[in-house]
């Protein structure tokens, strides 16, 4: 897997790592909605990451639970923590990158966690019960069941956002899931105006980890870099 578009070594540590952060990667002021889509198509072929969107660069930023969309993890989670997940979940074929280009914020600003698969350590059997587990994927009338492990990709979705387990085996996997994630110790990044950080979202989960303050500058721009379009 190679990236030229962000150089060799960047490109090598996603994908060793899963993921990379380039400080101050692009001047955060006027433009960066319009660099930032024309990198991340450079990287993949770029798609609105929430259902029924027809924008492809996401402004993120704290919201109550009041203002949040219907079932997204805002409506839930609020101004708190975000759960590891990940991105486009929603989709029969999650986004295969998110970009994420932090345009404003403050030294207090919450961090973003990641994980990896390989940090949940999954041994083999564990991996055949997340291949097996059943769930139910929420979308509208694009609803559909699948894994949390994908046979025939090998990437992780997990995000119990849109993610219902519908049998046995699916509830395992989630029980599962979520004890090697809290047992595990994730990357922070601590965001500084200008960076920028691409997840490889098929091998790692991301989370907002903190507490952001009510009218807090937090703004991330996002980007949705597809293997194949949703």
């Amino acid at each position: 897997m190679l990236l030229p578009a962000i150089g060799a070594h960047a490109s090598r540590q996603v994908e060793e790592h899963g993921w990379v952060l380039l400080p101050r990667f692009f001047d955060p002021g006027d433009g960066a909605t319009h660099r930032l889509a024309k990198l991340a198509a450079r990287i993949g072929k770029v798609a609105p990451g929430r259902a029924g969107s027809r924008v492809a660069i996401e402004e993120l930023r704290p919201l109550s639970q009041l203002e949040g969309r219907p079932h997204s993890l805002t409506q839930k989670h609020g101004l708190g923590p975000f759960p590891f997940h990940t991105d486009c979940a929603h989709y029969p074929i999650p986004s295969r990158f998110v970009l994420l280009l932090c345009a404003q914020c403050l030294t207090s600003t919450a961090p973003t966690a990641i994980l990896t698969i390989g940090s949940l350590v999954l041994g083999q059997d564990e991996r055949n019960v997340c291949m097996r587990g059943v769930f139910l994927v929420r979308n509208g009338r694009s609803s559909f069941y699948t894994s949390a492990l994908s046979q025939a990709h090998g990437f992780l979705r997990f995000d119990e956002g849109c993610m219902v387990p519908v049998s046995p085996v699916g509830k395992g996997t989630a029980e599962l899931l979520r004890t090697r994630i809290s047992s595990a110790s994730p990357a922070f990044v601590h965001w500084s105006p200008g960076d920028l950080l691409i997840i490889d979202n098929w091998v790692a989960l991301h989370a907002r980890a903190g507490t952001t303050v009510p009218g807090s500058p937090r703004l991330l721009l996002r980007a949705q870099a597809f293997s194949k379009l949703p």
